[in-house]
Protein backbone atom coordinates (compact mmCIF):
# COMPACT_ATOMS: atom_id res chain seq x y z
CA UNK A 1 0.00 0.00 0.00
CA UNK A 2 1.49 3.49 -1.01
CA UNK A 3 1.52 6.39 0.83
CA UNK A 4 0.63 10.10 -0.55
CA UNK A 5 4.13 10.72 -2.16
CA UNK A 6 4.59 14.16 -0.43
CA UNK A 7 4.34 12.35 3.13
CA UNK A 8 7.22 11.20 4.97
CA UNK A 9 7.36 9.11 8.20
CA UNK A 10 4.67 8.78 10.21
CA UNK A 11 3.31 12.04 8.36
CA UNK A 12 -0.20 10.75 6.35
CA UNK A 13 -2.92 12.11 5.02
CA UNK A 14 -5.20 11.21 8.32
CA UNK A 15 -9.10 10.59 8.65
CA UNK A 16 -9.23 14.66 10.04
CA UNK A 17 -7.98 15.59 6.46
CA UNK A 18 -10.30 13.59 4.93
CA UNK A 19 -12.91 14.58 6.64
CA UNK A 20 -11.97 18.07 6.16
CA UNK A 21 -11.86 17.29 2.49
CA UNK A 22 -15.54 15.60 2.37
CA UNK A 23 -16.83 18.83 4.03
CA UNK A 24 -15.39 20.88 1.40
CA UNK A 25 -16.67 18.73 -1.52
CA UNK A 26 -20.37 19.16 -0.03
CA UNK A 27 -19.45 23.13 -0.25
CA UNK A 28 -18.11 23.50 -2.98
CA UNK A 29 -21.13 21.56 -4.69
CA UNK A 30 -23.32 24.76 -3.53
CA UNK A 31 -23.96 27.87 -5.93
CA UNK A 32 -20.37 29.59 -4.77
CA UNK A 33 -18.59 26.35 -6.35
CA UNK A 34 -17.44 27.72 -9.79
CA UNK A 35 -16.04 31.23 -7.79
CA UNK A 36 -14.55 28.85 -5.46
CA UNK A 37 -13.12 26.80 -7.78
CA UNK A 38 -11.33 29.55 -9.69
CA UNK A 39 -9.82 30.92 -6.36
CA UNK A 40 -8.35 27.68 -6.28
CA UNK A 41 -6.97 28.08 -9.57
CA UNK A 42 -5.60 31.63 -9.23
CA UNK A 43 -4.16 30.31 -5.70
CA UNK A 44 -2.17 27.20 -7.40
CA UNK A 45 -1.02 29.65 -10.29
CA UNK A 46 0.56 31.41 -7.19
CA UNK A 47 2.17 28.50 -5.64
CA UNK A 48 3.66 26.74 -9.23
CA UNK A 49 5.14 27.45 -11.96
CA UNK A 50 3.18 27.19 -15.64
CA UNK A 51 4.48 23.90 -16.53
CA UNK A 52 3.48 22.58 -13.41
CA UNK A 53 0.31 24.04 -13.71
CA UNK A 54 -0.38 22.31 -17.02
CA UNK A 55 0.11 18.88 -16.07
CA UNK A 56 -1.74 19.52 -12.97
CA UNK A 57 -5.03 20.92 -15.39
CA UNK A 58 -4.88 17.91 -17.39
CA UNK A 59 -4.94 15.90 -14.15
CA UNK A 60 -8.06 17.76 -13.69
CA UNK A 61 -9.54 17.81 -17.21
CA UNK A 62 -9.21 14.08 -17.25
CA UNK A 63 -10.75 13.25 -13.93
CA UNK A 64 -13.37 15.68 -15.28
CA UNK A 65 -14.39 14.17 -18.51
CA UNK A 66 -14.25 10.92 -16.33
CA UNK A 67 -17.13 11.79 -13.89
CA UNK A 68 -15.10 12.56 -11.41
CA UNK A 69 -15.53 16.20 -9.31
CA UNK A 70 -12.38 18.36 -9.23
CA UNK A 71 -13.47 20.02 -6.31
CA UNK A 72 -10.74 17.44 -4.10
CA UNK A 73 -8.42 17.73 -7.02
CA UNK A 74 -7.71 21.17 -6.56
CA UNK A 75 -8.37 21.00 -2.84
CA UNK A 76 -5.65 18.05 -2.77
CA UNK A 77 -2.87 20.29 -5.14
CA UNK A 78 -3.27 23.07 -2.17
CA UNK A 79 -2.99 21.15 0.77
CA UNK A 80 0.59 20.64 -1.57
CA UNK A 81 1.26 24.31 -2.01
CA UNK A 82 0.44 24.85 1.58
CA UNK A 83 3.45 22.15 2.65
CA UNK A 84 5.65 24.10 0.16
CA UNK A 85 6.07 20.70 -1.63
CA UNK A 86 7.24 21.39 -5.04
CA UNK A 87 4.97 20.31 -8.06
CA UNK A 88 7.55 16.93 -8.78
CA UNK A 89 5.95 15.42 -6.02
CA UNK A 90 2.60 17.00 -5.82
CA UNK A 91 1.88 16.10 -10.10
CA UNK A 92 1.98 12.35 -9.02
CA UNK A 93 0.48 12.51 -6.12
CA UNK A 94 -2.50 14.22 -7.48
CA UNK A 95 -2.76 11.87 -10.34
CA UNK A 96 -2.97 9.04 -7.70
CA UNK A 97 -5.90 10.61 -6.10
CA UNK A 98 -7.81 10.90 -9.06
CA UNK A 99 -6.59 7.19 -10.00
CA UNK A 100 -8.42 6.50 -6.81
CA UNK A 101 -11.67 8.28 -7.02
CA UNK A 102 -12.57 7.12 -10.63
CA UNK A 103 -12.03 3.66 -9.16
CA UNK A 104 -14.29 4.33 -6.00
CA UNK A 105 -16.73 5.61 -8.41
CA UNK A 106 -16.40 2.39 -10.47
CA UNK A 107 -16.77 0.73 -7.21
CA UNK A 108 -19.80 2.75 -5.24
CA UNK A 109 -21.86 3.96 -8.56
CA UNK A 110 -21.56 7.02 -11.39
CA UNK A 111 -24.31 8.20 -8.96
CA UNK A 112 -21.84 8.90 -6.38
CA UNK A 113 -21.74 12.34 -4.73
CA UNK A 114 -18.18 13.87 -4.82
CA UNK A 115 -17.79 13.28 -0.49
CA UNK A 116 -18.35 9.44 -1.29
CA UNK A 117 -15.54 9.43 -3.93
CA UNK A 118 -13.53 11.22 -1.39
CA UNK A 119 -14.00 8.40 0.87
CA UNK A 120 -13.97 5.86 -1.13
CA UNK A 121 -10.79 7.22 -2.34
CA UNK A 122 -8.86 7.16 0.71
CA UNK A 123 -10.17 3.91 1.86
CA UNK A 124 -8.27 2.72 -1.08
CA UNK A 125 -5.45 4.34 -0.20
CA UNK A 126 -5.74 2.70 3.59
CA UNK A 127 -6.16 -0.53 2.27
CA UNK A 128 -9.85 -1.66 2.16
CA UNK A 129 -10.19 -4.04 -0.57
CA UNK A 130 -12.39 -3.05 -3.84
CA UNK A 131 -15.02 -5.91 -2.88
CA UNK A 132 -15.25 -3.92 0.62
CA UNK A 133 -15.86 -0.64 -0.60
CA UNK A 134 -18.11 -1.81 -3.05
CA UNK A 135 -19.72 -4.21 -0.21
CA UNK A 136 -19.85 -0.57 1.72
CA UNK A 137 -21.37 1.57 -1.08
CA UNK A 138 -24.69 -0.87 -1.33
CA UNK A 139 -25.66 -1.26 2.69
CA UNK A 140 -24.23 2.15 3.88
CA UNK A 141 -26.38 4.48 1.87
CA UNK A 142 -26.32 8.14 2.84
CA UNK A 143 -23.57 7.11 5.82
CA UNK A 144 -21.04 5.76 3.22
CA UNK A 145 -18.81 8.46 3.24
CA UNK A 146 -18.34 7.73 7.16
CA UNK A 147 -18.35 4.53 6.81
CA UNK A 148 -15.84 4.44 4.59
CA UNK A 149 -13.44 6.05 6.94
CA UNK A 150 -14.37 3.68 9.72
CA UNK A 151 -13.45 0.62 8.15
CA UNK A 152 -10.21 1.83 7.05
CA UNK A 153 -9.41 3.22 10.66
CA UNK A 154 -10.49 -0.64 11.54
CA UNK A 155 -7.83 -2.13 9.24
CA UNK A 156 -4.90 -0.13 10.53
CA UNK A 157 -5.96 -0.95 13.85
CA UNK A 158 -5.24 -4.74 13.05
CA UNK A 159 -8.77 -5.86 12.46
CA UNK A 160 -8.95 -8.32 9.61
CA UNK A 161 -11.09 -7.41 6.75
CA UNK A 162 -14.28 -9.86 7.61
CA UNK A 163 -14.48 -8.46 11.21
CA UNK A 164 -13.96 -5.44 10.20
CA UNK A 165 -17.34 -5.38 7.73
CA UNK A 166 -18.76 -7.33 10.84
CA UNK A 167 -18.25 -4.47 12.88
CA UNK A 168 -18.83 -1.97 10.60
CA UNK A 169 -22.91 -3.24 9.58
CA UNK A 170 -23.35 -3.99 13.67
CA UNK A 171 -22.84 -0.36 13.92
CA UNK A 172 -24.88 0.77 11.03
CA UNK A 173 -27.59 -1.25 12.00
CA UNK A 174 -27.40 0.16 16.01
CA UNK A 175 -25.97 3.60 15.75
CA UNK A 176 -27.55 6.74 14.12
CA UNK A 177 -24.95 9.91 13.18
CA UNK A 178 -21.34 10.35 12.46
CA UNK A 179 -20.32 10.38 16.31
CA UNK A 180 -21.33 6.84 17.23
CA UNK A 181 -19.81 5.66 14.44
CA UNK A 182 -16.49 7.15 15.05
CA UNK A 183 -16.92 5.94 18.73
CA UNK A 184 -16.57 2.18 17.35
CA UNK A 185 -13.04 2.64 16.12
CA UNK A 186 -11.73 4.91 18.89
CA UNK A 187 -13.39 2.61 21.39
CA UNK A 188 -11.29 -0.12 19.64
CA UNK A 189 -7.91 1.50 19.88
CA UNK A 190 -8.90 2.85 23.04
CA UNK A 191 -8.85 -1.28 24.41
CA UNK A 192 -5.97 -1.75 22.63
CA UNK A 193 -4.05 1.08 24.33
CA UNK A 194 -5.18 -0.78 27.86
CA UNK A 195 -3.48 -3.85 26.57
CA UNK A 196 -5.91 -5.77 24.22
CA UNK A 197 -5.47 -7.78 21.32
CA UNK A 198 -6.78 -5.81 18.14
CA UNK A 199 -9.17 -9.24 17.52
CA UNK A 200 -10.15 -9.12 21.48
CA UNK A 201 -10.91 -5.57 21.37
CA UNK A 202 -12.91 -5.98 17.90
CA UNK A 203 -15.37 -9.13 19.73
CA UNK A 204 -15.62 -7.14 23.10
CA UNK A 205 -17.39 -3.97 20.79
CA UNK A 206 -18.94 -6.29 18.44
CA UNK A 207 -20.41 -7.95 21.94
CA UNK A 208 -21.57 -4.59 23.25
CA UNK A 209 -23.07 -3.22 20.39
CA UNK A 210 -25.49 -6.16 20.42
CA UNK A 211 -25.94 -6.41 23.95
CA UNK A 212 -26.82 -2.92 23.85
CA UNK A 213 -23.99 -1.42 26.17
CA UNK A 214 -22.60 2.05 25.93
CA UNK A 215 -19.05 1.73 24.39
CA UNK A 216 -17.64 4.39 26.85
CA UNK A 217 -18.29 1.68 29.74
CA UNK A 218 -16.05 -1.00 28.08
CA UNK A 219 -12.61 -1.41 30.06
CA UNK A 220 -9.61 -3.95 28.99
CA UNK A 221 -10.41 -7.45 30.42
CA UNK A 222 -7.44 -9.34 31.60
CA UNK A 223 -6.69 -12.45 30.13
CA UNK A 224 -7.37 -15.58 33.13
CA UNK A 225 -3.71 -16.72 33.56
CA UNK A 226 -2.94 -19.68 31.52
CA UNK A 227 -2.20 -22.60 33.72
CA UNK A 228 -0.13 -24.51 31.15
CA UNK A 229 2.25 -21.62 32.14
CA UNK A 230 2.73 -22.25 35.49
CA UNK A 231 2.84 -26.59 35.63
CA UNK A 232 5.41 -26.89 38.13
CA UNK A 233 9.15 -27.48 36.72
CA UNK A 234 9.87 -31.06 35.61
CA UNK A 235 12.31 -33.21 37.80
CA UNK A 236 14.84 -34.58 36.15
CA UNK A 237 14.90 -38.07 35.97
CA UNK A 238 16.51 -39.83 39.62
CA UNK A 239 16.28 -36.89 41.98
CA UNK A 240 13.24 -37.93 43.72
CA UNK A 241 13.15 -41.44 45.55
CA UNK A 242 11.11 -43.78 44.19
CA UNK A 243 8.33 -45.59 45.75
CA UNK A 244 10.32 -48.45 46.60
CA UNK A 245 13.24 -46.33 47.94
CA UNK A 246 11.03 -44.13 50.07
CA UNK A 247 9.88 -47.65 51.66
CA UNK A 248 12.88 -49.13 52.28
CA UNK A 249 13.78 -45.32 54.36
CA UNK A 250 10.74 -45.87 56.04
CA UNK A 251 11.76 -49.66 57.46
CA UNK A 252 15.27 -48.39 58.42
CA UNK A 253 13.76 -45.82 60.66
CA UNK A 254 11.32 -48.20 62.20
CA UNK A 255 13.95 -50.42 63.00
CA UNK A 256 16.95 -48.33 64.34
CA UNK A 257 13.84 -46.82 66.61
CA UNK A 258 13.49 -50.28 68.01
Amino acid sequence: MRRPIWTSGRERFTRAGTVCLLALAALLSGPVAVNAQQDRIDRLREAYSAEAMELIQAIVTEARNSGVPVAPLYNKALEGAAKRIPADRVVPALAEFAGRMRQARELIGPAAQAAWLVAGADALRRGVSPELVAAIGREAEDRTPMALLIVGDLLEAGIPHDRALEVLREALARTRGEEALRDVPTTIRRLMRQGSLPHDAARDVLDAMRRGTPLDRLRHRRRPPNVLLHRPRPVPPGSEPTRDAARHDAQRTRIGGG
